[in-house]
């Protein structure tokens, strides 16, 4: 295999990326060297992640995997605060960036904020670490150090998507199930804001992967790991736990009955959002923000239809249904998912942002019979670990399917569980090579048994 292709563009990158911070430093010295220091500590970060794969192999495709992710986050980070605005893409940005001042204002004077008593406040502390570590030096406003750190929370998403591609099927799988979380353009996107959902996607997939790796036996480190994953989870999204829970739940319970995995899958999803619709009924799950999908759902569409009805997005989508009872709910969910996985649909584009979504879209509308092919080849018995990863999806998509309003909440949320389905759609595509590989060889043969044929002497 020839690779002096991507070590050119390797060293392009690294010198366009010296030029670029030593330009920085001559010019904000005070802002750019922590930066500088942030992304070197993380690069080391990131050298100790990839010196756990044992086979010399892996680790230079793992290097070359988290290079791409590198670049292409670097290149979408030069784009986004250099000729764009972050706000174009998420609000919420200079959010988390204001309640940053407000921790940093604790840690450093004790003024209690309005994150003090609640849970779902990983972020904001992120933010307020950083506002006392580094200086407030961004034109875009507020420092990069969060978004760094999210850039980074992006590439070890792509180590954790190989690692759980090949426990579930064969390094291969993983190796495309990493190289399409390096490249994809939601995953690009928000692991270079300053928002959560970087680093919520990281943590759903190292939970998975670790659920995934005790499924024949348990270890005490991955048990450790599996706590302290949940915990920091909590602190960003609460109810992802839960759904986590469930969702593993359901998967094993797929994995006890193989000969029942339909009825098991929906009988499952069905009593699991009953569940929670009775928590939440019964205020045990009581929401702090309001993108907690399970306030209520009826009123936490609705708002979100309000608000975003008019907005750049123009994204309001099945307004008026009612799911504020299960009945409610079950009947909406077909539509709901439909939305949720495929929208916004190419077809019915309407506004710029819905625009810019449309190569993804394509992309995503391109790998999704690769995901069924790999879904069906992941319910064998040799590949039995894969009904976890299949429970997780089943009760988190279906629950975000019953309340999300708009398209660009759907897009958004729709990624955390990207590498989730890339692990499928991976094992699909590596299917679908094989075949015609296999296709191939036997056109081959034949041609050449026939040419053979032609050519031996006539013993009649």
């Amino acid at each position: 295999m020839n690779r002096t292709g991507p070590l050119v563009i390797v060293l392009v990158s690294a010198l366009a990326a010296g030029i670029i911070v030593a330009a920085g430093l001559v010019r904000d010295p005070g802002f750019f060297v922590p930066i500088s220091v942030e992304a070197g500590l993380l690069i080391g970060v990131t050298a100790i992640f990839i010196r756990f794969a044992r086979d010399p192999d892996d680790r230079a495709f793992l290097w070359r995997v988290a290079m791409l992710a590198l670049v292409a986050r670097g290149i979408a980070m030069l784009i986004v605060y250099g000729v764009l605005d972050p706000i174009v893409f998420a609000s919420d940005h200079y959010t988390y960036y204001a309640r940053g001042q407000e921790v940093a204002a604790f840690l450093q004077q004790g003024i209690e904020g309005r994150f003090v008593g609640k849970l779902q406040v990983g972020w904001e502390w992120v933010n307020g670490i950083f506002r006392v570590l580094l200086v407030d030096a961004d034109a875009a406003g507020g420092n990069l150090g969060p978004p760094i750190l999210n850039l980074f929370a992006g590439v070890w998403t792509c180590l954790t998507a190989w690692a759980l591609g090949r426990e579930v099927f064969d390094d291969k799988v993983g190796r495309i199930a990493a190289v399409l979380c390096a490249v994809f353009p939601s995953l690009v996107l928000w692991s270079i804001l300053n928002i959560r959902d970087g680093f919520a996607t990281l943590l759903i997939t190292t939970i998975v992967l670790v659920a995934v790796r005790s499924y024949r036996r348990i270890h005490l480190p991955d048990l450790v790991v599996f706590l302290a994953m949940a915990l920091a989870l909590t602190t960003l999204r609460d109810y992802m736990g839960i759904l986590l829970i469930a969702g593993l739940g359901l998967g094993y319970g797929l994995s006890a009955r193989p000969g029942r995995i339909g009825s098991t899958l929906v009988m499952g999803t069905v009593m699991s959002l009953g569940l929670f619709f009775l928590l939440e009924r019964f205020e045990i799950l009581t929401p702090e923000i309001v993108e907690d999908p399970f306030a209520s759902a009826a009123s936490f569409r609705t708002s979100l239809q309000q608000d975003f009805a008019g907005g750049l997005a123009g994204s309001a989508y099945a307004t008026g249904i009612d799911t504020s009872t299960l009945q409610g709910a079950l009947t909406y969910l077909p539509l709901g998912l439909l939305y949720f996985l495929f929208a916004p649909f190419p077809w019915a584009i309407e506004s710029p942002l819905q625009a810019l979504t449309l190569p993804e879209t394509l992309l995503w509308y391109a790998l999704v019979p690769f995901t069924i092919v790999g879904l069906r080849r992941g319910i064998r018995r040799e590949h039995a670990a894969g009904l976890l990863i299949m429970g997780v999806l089943a009760i988190s998509v279906s629950s975000y399917a019953l309340v999300e309003g708009t398209f660009g909440t759907a897009y958004r949320h729709r990624s955390q569980f990207l590498p989730l389905f890339f692990v499928f759609a991976a094992q699909g595509i590596r299917w679908w090579v094989v075949r015609r590989r296999t296709i191939r060889d036997a056109r081959m043969h034949r041609r050449a048994d026939a040419r053979a044929a032609m050519l031996r002497p006539d013993r009649g």
